[in-house]
């Protein structure tokens, strides 16, 4: 059993220059609780991130944190360590996550001086729906 959550939007990035330096917070982490991360020792954060599940990729803004489907577990303590480098995609300290959970409910973790806030929606109201209209007219050729 467990939370379920994914990702809505991500806006969280380790600079290239703090890679090394959370990849070795995280792997302290994962060596102080003795979690088992499977076959193989990682060398690199991006490797690290994707057995914790994340599709992290490397940009030229640094490592993005990418996106994430899973039960939320150690995810939570995870980005509090690398909340400490983390920044958003204009290199500005900081950083942010949108999360929708399996029962519909949506939250936001914001990093504030290397520190991880939530924030909860309060409620979502949908407006009613209009007809999407083609933006290219389309003429099939016979």
């Amino acid at each position: 059993m467990g939370y379920y959550v994914s990702t809505a939007i991500v806006d969280f990035y380790i600079p290239d220059d703090k890679q090394e330096e959370a990849f070795q917070s995280v792997l302290t982490f994962v060596q102080d609780n003795a979690l088992n991360l499977g076959e193989g020792a990682p060398t690199k954060l991006i490797d690290l991130l994707h057995l914790f599940g994340f599709n992290s990729v490397q940009t030229y803004s640094g490592l993005f944190l990418g996106s994430y489907s899973d039960k939320v577990s150690w995810i939570s303590t995870l980005v509090m360590i690398l909340s400490e480098f983390s920044v958003d995609g204009d290199g500005i300290p900081g950083g942010k996550i949108d999360w929708q959970g399996e029962d519909g409910e949506m939250f936001r973790w914001v990093v504030i001086d290397k520190q991880l806030f939530e924030q909860e929606v309060a409620h979502v109201i949908w407006a009613t729906p209009v007809p999407l209209l083609p933006s290219v007219s389309f003429s099939p050729t016979t």
